[in-house]
Order: structure tokens, then C-alpha cells, then sequence
């Protein structure tokens, strides 16, 4: 097996032992605070990818490791299972590819509105549920100013973009007075 392939898989298999949405969020959780425990300890990160540290002293010291972490019982196994199999080296890939999983089976999408003027709070949440319902997606919405659009709305959902501001009407209304003239 590749290690693309093996990223894929591990994810997967990783997913679908989660029993319900919370404990596929908290595995999401608790891949990234493993991920970061081995950012943050370069010592550790070595001892992993070390030939010279026999696999079952890997697994013991990965199941240590998620122990302290407090991780759930499924994740503790994944992690013993890398170590063990000499791949903790694609945790981070792995942990990636289960987020970008675990956002289509939850139909997740980013959304990002761009305003002339800050919004108060209600017409942030109109504006997502009026994505929401259009994408058909659960929406996390992000919320930016740019004056130079002067006016109105520019909505980026994905790669699709609802263009709404005061600049791309004027636009229009010249495109529309060009072509009769």
C-alpha cells in the first residue's frame, strides 16, 4: 500500500469506528491535540520514527502518550497501531484528510460574506441560514469588511461566489449601457 493510500485508509477506518457525531468530532479533537504533542516535543517525534526503538516499545510509549492525553479508547488503538507500524510520521496527513472527511459526512461547508460595514449579529444569521438553505449544507460562516466594495453583499461558498455588492451592479448597469450604445 502507498502511503497516499495508506493516509486514505487510515483515515477512513478511523471514521467509521466513531459510533455517532460526537465522537467523530472528538476524534477529530483528539488527533490534533496528538498532532500537537509531537510538534511541541521533537524528542518524542524522533523516538517514533527511530529504527533503533523496537516497535513494541513504540506502541507502549504511544498508548502512554494517549493515556495522559486522555483520548477516547479507539484513538488510543489508532495511535498504537502507527507506532507500532512505524507511520506516526503521518498523523498529521491522516488527521487532515479525517477533518476534510468528517466535514462531507456532516455536510459542512465555509462561508465567508464580505460587507461594506460591519453587520450586527441578526443579519450574520439571516445571511447564513439564507446559504445554508441555497447550499443545502450546514454553513460556518466568517464575516470580513472591505469598504471598497461600497455597498451590499459578496458571499464566497466554496469556490461559487453570490457577488451582491454596490460595485458589481454598477458594473452591470455600464455593461448593459454599452451594449446599447
Amino acid at each position: 500500500m502507498t502511503r497516499t493510500a495508506d493516509v486514505t485508509a487510515f483515515a477512513r477506518g478511523l471514521l467509521l469506528a466513531c459510533p455517532g457525531e460526537a465522537e467523530m468530532k472528538r476524534t477529530r479533537d483528539e488527533l490534533g491535540r496528538l498532532e500537537a504533542t509531537l510538534e511541541e516535543h521533537p524528542t518524542l517525534q524522533a523516538a517514533f520514527v527511530n529504527p533503533g526503538v523496537p516497535p513494541a516499545a513504540r506502541k507502549a510509549v504511544a498508548g502512554e502518550l494517549a493515556e495522559r492525553l486522555g483520548v477516547l479508547p479507539e484513538v488510543r488503538r489508532f495511535f498504537e497501531l502507527l507506532a507500532e507500524g512505524d507511520r506516526t510520521a503521518l498523523l498529521p496527513a491522516i488527521a487532515r484528510v479525517y477533518r476534510a472527511r468528517l466535514r462531507e459526512q456532516l455536510q459542512l461547508v465555509d462561508a465567508e460574506i464580505t460587507t461594506a460595514v460591519p453587520l450586527p449579529a441578526d443579519r450574520l444569521q439571516m445571511l447564513q441560514e439564507s446559504l445554508a438553505a441555497k447550499t443545502g449544507h450546514v454553513v460556518s460562516l466568517s464575516a470580513r469588511v472591505d469598504p471598497a466594495i461600497m455597498g451590499g453583499v459578496v458571499a464566497r461558498v466554496g469556490s461559487t461566489v453570490y457577488d451582491g455588492s454596490v460595485v458589481r451592479q454598477l458594473e452591470r448597469v455600464r455593461e448593459r449601457l454599452l451594449a446599447e450604445s
